[in-house]
């Protein structure tokens, strides 16, 4: 098919000159005067386009060798008109024979040969294109002053034919275009295949043309009417490697060096991909390799936060873990981040949620921080916000904690608000522009740091003296703005302060269904009267599976692993669970076989798959979703994440700390007297009770809160009481109560 279409179009290039020249052939022997004029005027037509065509096209057009031919080729043209005008049976200018014709003909050649014979040096040139104009113009002002003059040498005499002047100049000229054509042989690796075989042809041609014009006695000869078809078939060929492959087709250009440069810049962006591949892959392994071990660091410090019977000061320990890890997680989501940005691999991921309770999450995060530095955080909204709304409530989320993380640190004194609003109609589309302002009391920015503020790894001066941060945090945010729509800008004075603001776009939505908020209370045991649930962990890395385990277990779940997903079909075929965990990179069988197996049957299509798993970029989740799993938790998580996935998918039922406290509350609400209370402490350990004694005495609030939750392990009806005691600061009752345990004299 390809062939047929090469050969069609091989044709139809070469079927009008085959009809050009047959029919200028019949014109010839008609009326010669006529055929010449139309020949002449052919070679004159393709010169003057060629010269319009480079001309208006010289500042975009990276070609200085057809630059330099095309301003020639107008002079050419301007001979050649002058050649055909001056043409014997013409009888435009009287008193001069055909002497001037080809006197004309011969300076055309001289200039068209010459021309091309320093185009290339002219070229490596940095020349002015109007110097050349110019220079071109004296040139041909000399020659046709010479020719109209007489001073010009004769180059035919009627009755005798041409003169030797005439024949040598044909040889030269013959000589010259033979000198171009070598030239261009040994530098074609410097142009394009195809098209210096056009010009190379047509040099060819014109060497040939030259030489019939050096035989014709009589100026309407057969020797001249050759001539006048071989250079009209130079002159279509010089068409066609300029005008066509120069400027119809600009993509195929003359210099092969373009050519190198396109092939060298194909070269470059595969070396990029192939790097940026590398890349994607390297963050994918990292981040796999980085978050498996805080998985297990965070996730057994939860377990361990949910044991009651740990001392006060190790649960202090565990926060500091905790906290510790969240924020090593926190900075390699950073990095990840940027990584993705510059990949463009980060994904807009729309979804309907509540942004009052969104501002409500941001105030209740920062409020205990702002309290201790004593700084005032407001969060202002008006009625004019809509309550649901649909964007990207992650990265929205992201951007305000950046923009607060960063206000609350760099304050010392003064207050920070949060100010949101809504810039649109309401009434007249669900589209929305929502306005954010962050505002502090802080140092402020000086004005020549500003302009680098948004770039990665840039911190300011106050941000380096503070030894903390990555500089990241505002460059993420600004970028997260620009996928919603938005730009975040700052505003800042010394000393008085900055204020960050930021526009996103975003859709009203209706009422939206609220989030169960239980999950993420402590879950402390399964309500009664429901099946045994079977849950199947699935990872090749044990502790992982330990991790889960030691979630799960305590709560009332039985619990199975497997190392691998070939494990994991085996046990699902035998015990059938209600739910599997599964990590998707394993080795054996990974995740994707395993849950492609399972789901291809009517059994597996209704057990429930979580993919729980390091993954780094968000596509990859659309990638294991669609492989069949019907939920995603990435590591590492929290615990509360995990509850709340099995409940939303099995709905298993939950017994909340939160709920026993407010049962217990009720039952010592009916029975208050204080020797029940005595003897409910029992079974408490004396150092308990003298440590709470001790912060009683001193009044130290946080210290006996925190015991109190220790008591709880061991009676939950006397915590809670003495909570209500403490709440109260009536720390005589409590010392009054530890004493009347403790046998203490004097009580």
């Amino acid at each position: 098919m390809a062939d047929r279409i090469f050969h069609k179009d091989i044709f139809i290039n070469i079927l009008p000159g085959i009809l050009i020249l047959s029919g200028l052939y019949f014109i010839s022997h008609y009326n010669f005067l006529l055929f010449h004029t139309l020949s002449e005027l052919f070679s004159i037509v393709i010169a003057s386009g060629i010269f319009m065509l480079v001309w208006n096209a010289k500042k975009i057009m990276d070609n200085d060798y057809f630059c330099f031919i095309g301003i020639a080729f107008l002079f050419v043209a301007g001979l050649d008109l002058l050649h055909t005008l001056a043409y014997k049976g013409m009888n435009i200018f009287p008193g001069y024979d055909a002497n001037l014709p080809t006197q004309f003909w011969i300076s055309s050649r001289y200039l068209e040969s010459i021309s091309f014979l320093i185009a290339p040096f002219a070229s490596r040139q940095r020349y002015r294109p109007y110097c050349v104009l110019s220079l071109y113009s004296a040139v041909f002002i000399i020659l046709t002053a010479a020719s109209f003059g007489r001073v010009f040498p004769n180059c035919f005499i009627e009755g005798i034919g041409l003169t030797g002047f005439k024949i040598i100049s044909e040889y030269i000229i013959s000589l010259i275009f033979s000198i171009v054509l070598f030239m261009l042989f040994r530098q074609r690796n410097r142009f394009d295949p195809y098209v210096v075989n056009l010009v190379m042809f047509s040099i060819f041609m014109k060497i040939i043309s030259e030489l019939s014009f050096t035989f014709y006695i009589s100026v309407y000869g057969f020797s001249n009417m050759v001539g006048h078809f071989f250079k009209i078939i130079s002159f279509y060929l010089i068409y066609k490697a300029i005008i066509e492959t120069g400027f119809a087709k600009p993509y195929n250009l003359l210099f092969r060096n373009l050519k190198q440069n396109q092939a060298s810049l194909q070269k470059a962006i595969k070396t990029a991909k192939t790097a940026n591949q590398a890349k994607s892959t390297f963050l994918t392994n990292m981040s796999h390799e980085l978050r498996s071990p805080l998985n297990a660091i965070i996730g057994f410090a939860q377990v361990m936060d949910l044991n009651r019977s740990i001392p006060c000061r190790e649960k202090e320990n565990l926060a500091i873990i905790l906290r510790s890890g969240q924020h090593l997680l926190n900075l390699i989501n950073d990095v990840l981040d940027m990584s993705k940005i510059n990949a463009g691999r980060i994904v807009f991921s729309e979804e309907k949620f509540d942004i009052y309770r969104l501002l409500d999450d941001m105030k209740n995060l920062f409020c205990l921080k702002a309290e201790e530095k004593g700084l005032e955080l407001i969060v202002d909204y008006n009625a004019s916000l809509p309550q649901y709304i649909q964007t990207d409530e992650g990265k929205l989320r992201q951007v305000l904690i950046n923009l607060l993380n960063n206000a609350v640190k760099f304050t010392k004194k003064g207050s920070i608000r949060l100010q949101v609003r809504n810039s649109s109609n309401l009434s007249e589309t669900s589209d929305i522009l929502l306005i954010f302002e962050i505002e502090d009391t802080g140092p402020g920015i000086a004005p020549e740091e500003l302009k680098n503020i948004f770039k990665p790894f840039i911190q300011t001066r106050t941000g380096i003296k503070s030894q903390e941060g990555t500089g990241l945090g505002l460059h993420i945010s600004q970028e997260f703005v620009r996928i919603m729509g938005g730009e975040l800008t700052v505003e800042s004075t010394i000393n008085r302060g900055s204020v960050f603001r930021f526009r996103i776009q975003a859709e009203k939505v209706e009422n939206v269904l609220p989030e169960d908020k239980k999950t993420t209370e402590r879950v402390i045991a399964l309500e009664a009267d429901q099946p045994q649930y079977q849950i199947l962990v699935v990872d090749n890395i044990e502790h992982n599976r330990l991790l889960l385990n030691r979630l799960l277990v305590p709560l009332g779940f039985e619990v199975r692993e497997a190392a691998n997903g070939r494990e994991a079909v085996e046990i699902w075929e035998e015990w059938e669970p209600h739910l599997i965990c599964m990590d998707m990179r394993m080795p054996v069988m990974d995740g994707y076989e395993a849950i492609k197996i399972i789901k291809s049957t009517p059994k597996g299509r209704i057990t429930p798959i979580i993919a729980v798993t390091a993954s780094a970029f968000e596509e990859r989740q659309g990638a294991i979703m669609s492989s069949g799993c019907d939920d995603f938790v990435r590591k590492p998580f929290q615990a509360s994440e995990i509850f709340e996935v099995i409940h939303r998918h099995i709905g298993v039922r939950y017994v909340y700390e939160k709920d026993v406290k407010s049962l217990t509350r009720k039952s010592f609400e009916k029975n208050k007297p204080d020797e029940d209370l005595s003897k409910c402490s029992d079974a408490l350990p004396d150092e308990l009770l003298i440590e709470l004694e001790r912060a009683s005495v001193q009044g130290d609030t946080d210290r006996a809160v925190s015991l109190t939750e220790d008591i709880s392990f061991y009676d939950v009806v006397l915590a809670d009481a003495l909570a209500a005691l403490i709440s109260d600061f009536d720390y005589e009752e409590i010392l009054k109560l530890i004493r009347k345990k403790l046998f203490v004299p004097g009580s």
